[in-house]
């Protein structure tokens, strides 16, 4: 009964209107109301009775469509049927306005615990952790690294480094650009005395196996550093085996570390360091979410061998740094 109460509440005097309306129009229809009321112009056989009819049939409608469109029970399985297509998987997977439902959700989440700040979290993780911008990822990004002395100045050494690592596209078919950059700082003297031997080599590129051209390399040369940037083009393959050899030569005194900054999101991660055995090395992670697993040291003759391993996602910006001893 109570249901009943509540859901005739909400008829309005307009609601009302409209039904009896209805009615009196499909009565005067059914009946001979209009035949004795206008004889010289409606007779037994005339359409206007239907037309009558069919009117108010429609004020009928109206007014019970009002009626259910104003109860609550109608506006929450509304709401609710409505909220289910809207963040339904098919739905979304349609929009093209993704990343701004996104932020707005996630700004939304900050600003319960964190209005002040809530915009900021939202445009770092929205822009620069979220690969919106990104058409690829890359698995088993594998770098080594052979650190040897200069043979004829002892304050460069020269690093030899291979990187090995799949790179995943989201899409076979459309181009996409591996990009690597490598940084050097400049020693503060060039002499003929004490040249300068800064140097940056890239030695070969291997993609699924056959070796190709060498990209052009861009060179930016800024007071107290030398900056390489240079992209693999990659079309047709659901994935790319890339193999990446590089030499550098190196003052020592000026780039005492090798730092790994993920400029794309990386699955799993293995650094392996080959040095002098009377050399240390200090290992750090960069903003990573979990720690990097080292293995135990191997010696042969005057060489070590060090690596670590990092088994989940780095995010970019994220990564590591070696810091020789």
């Amino acid at each position: 009964m109570k249901r009943v109460k509540k859901f005739f509440k909400f008829f309005t005097s307009t609601v009302f209107i409209s039904l009896a309306i209805g009615i009196i129009l499909i009565i005067i229809g059914t009946s001979d109301f209009l035949v004795y009321l206008l004889p010289n112009l409606v007779s037994n056989t005339s359409p206007v009775h239907a037309i009558v009819r069919t009117i108010g049939a429609a004020f009928i409608g109206s007014g019970v469509f009002t009626a259910i469109i104003k109860s609550s029970e109608y506006s929450e399985i509304f709401s609710n049927v409505i909220g289910e297509i809207i963040w339904s998987k098919k739905y979304l997977e349609k929009r093209t306005d993704k990343k701004e439902i996104w932020s707005m959700i996630s700004r939304l989440t900050y600003d319960e615990k964190f209005p002040l700040i809530s915009e900021q979290i939202e445009d770092i993780i929205t822009n620069h952790y979220f690969p919106v911008k990104h058409n690829y990822y890359v698995e088993n990004y594998d770098l080594c690294l052979n650190v040897i002395n200069h043979p004829s100045n002892t304050d460069y050494w020269i690093h030899e480094e291979v990187i090995s690592c799949i790179v995943k596209p989201i899409n076979a078919n459309e181009k996409i650009f591996y990009g690597f950059m490598s940084s050097i700082d400049l020693p503060e003297s060039n002499t003929d005395e004490n040249p300068d031997l800064t140097s940056f080599k890239l030695s070969s590129i291997v993609v699924n196996g056959i070796d190709v051209e060498i990209p052009a390399l861009k060179t930016i040369q800024t007071p107290g550093q030398l900056t390489h940037e240079a992209a693999i083009p990659l079309q047709h393959e659901s994935e790319y085996s890339l193999v990446i050899k590089r030499e550098k030569i190196l003052s020592k005194r000026k780039n005492p570390d090798k730092r790994i900054f993920a400029p794309f999101i990386i699955k799993d991660v293995k650094a392996t360091v080959i040095l002098d055995v009377g050399m240390n090395l200090d290992f750090h992670k960069m903003g990573t979410i979990h720690e990097f697993k080292k293995s135990e040291e191997h010696i042969n003759g005057g060489v070590k061998v060090v690596s670590w391993t990092y088994h989940g996602l780095i995010l970019p910006a994220q990564g590591f740094i070696i810091i020789f001893k």
